[in-house]
């Protein structure tokens, strides 16, 4: 009971797992579907998490310590576990009164928690945490965030947008990681993204942006329209449709060039390219695609390259091909491979 309780606790507390039960997209729904058959144990713990959040119409709004929400949350699933036999799990009129009782009872520990601890400290939070905006995706996942003024930007896995409450007089993003940007066009109001030490400046247009911690280069690739990219080292440029720009971070340099769409914008269509890619880049990129951790046994069979295109592959499917091209042997179990 213990276990089960924690594993639901965990559902509910995923920020990814709540937006996809209360605002549903293509995307999240592929996420979840695929991660419920390889976990069929936990379909119960799903329906469960699902019954409280749209019951309790689930909002984490209230700010209050981390451990007074825990255990808010735990009294709301121990309850719903006790009372989780077939006849009531699916009554209607239980999980009404059990959503009602979770929302009051977050109201009611919020207003406490507001007495309790300096108010001044907490208006200064909240106020500092209303201004931004953030949106983060884990290794595995994806999401589509619609911005204010109706432009909208799919994150790729293990990124981070953020941007202001008062977006709509100031259009400008923030970003880690890599993202896939349709404008709305605004004549007087231009759309940019900073990332690292880039801009990105639009008027309307679609574009690629791609900006991960640990890459040698960032690159900015268009689809649609034209951009203008910059640097703090004064390179700069002016991108058209099928042209990217890479910034090469070893020795500051622009370059412009042609770009294959597979290769460069086909995350956001389930499309995993490699294209004479190092072995190494290519574990690093089904780890942040599929959310799994690889062991290497002998660091000496990452040696050479890899080409191969794969649209909605399984991660079974995609390291067969891999092994047979490069000669290794793998094992998959849970979240974890291990290269032999």
């Amino acid at each position: 009971m213990q276990k089960a309780n924690h594993q639901i606790l965990e559902l509910i507390k995923n920020e990814h797992f709540v937006q996809w039960i209360v605002t549903p997209s293509e995307e999240s729904t592929h996420y979840w579907s695929k991660w419920m058959l390889t976990h069929p144990d936990r379909k119960k713990d799903v329906e469960i998490a699902r019954q409280i959040i749209l019951s309790a119409q689930y909002s984490k709004d209230y700010k209050m310590p981390e451990e007074d929400y825990n255990l808010v949350l735990e009294n709301i699933v121990n309850y719903s576990q006790k009372k989780g036999n077939k006849e009531i799990q699916w009554n209607p009129n239980y999980w009404k009164m059990a959503g009602i009782a979770a929302a009051v009872v977050l109201v009611l520990l919020a207003g406490f928690m507001a007495m309790r601890f300096n108010v001044s400290k907490n208006i200064r939070h909240e106020v500092a945490s209303s201004e931004m905006i953030t949106k983060t995706t884990l290794k595995g996942q994806k999401m589509v965030v619609q911005l204010p003024d109706g432009s909208k930007v799919m994150l790729n896995a293990e990124s981070e947008l953020t941007y202001s409450t008062h977006f709509k007089t100031k259009r400008s993003v923030t970003l880690k990681g890599e993202a896939f940007f349709e404008v709305t066009k605004d004549k007087n109001s231009p759309f940019t993204v900073h990332s690292g030490d880039i801009m990105t400046k639009v008027l309307g247009t679609s574009f690629n942006v791609r900006s991960y911690p640990e890459d040698t280069e960032n690159s900015i690739a268009v689809v649609t329209g034209k951009v203008e990219v910059s640097d703090k080292q004064g390179n700069q440029a002016l991108l058209v449709p099928n042209v990217r720009g890479v910034f090469t971070l070893e020795d500051n340099q622009l370059l412009i060039e042609p770009f294959s769409v597979n290769k460069e914008i086909g995350w956001k269509d389930g499309v995993i390219h490699f294209e004479d890619t190092p072995l190494p880049q290519v574990i690093a990129t089904l780890e942040r695609w599929y959310g799994v951790s690889f062991i290497v046994k002998d660091r000496s069979l990452l040696f050479g390259k890899y080409t191969g295109t794969y649209k909605n592959a399984s991660l079974e499917k995609v390291m067969k091909g891999v092994s047979y091209t490069t000669g290794f042997e793998f094992s998959l179990q849970e979240k974890e491979v291990t290269i032999y």
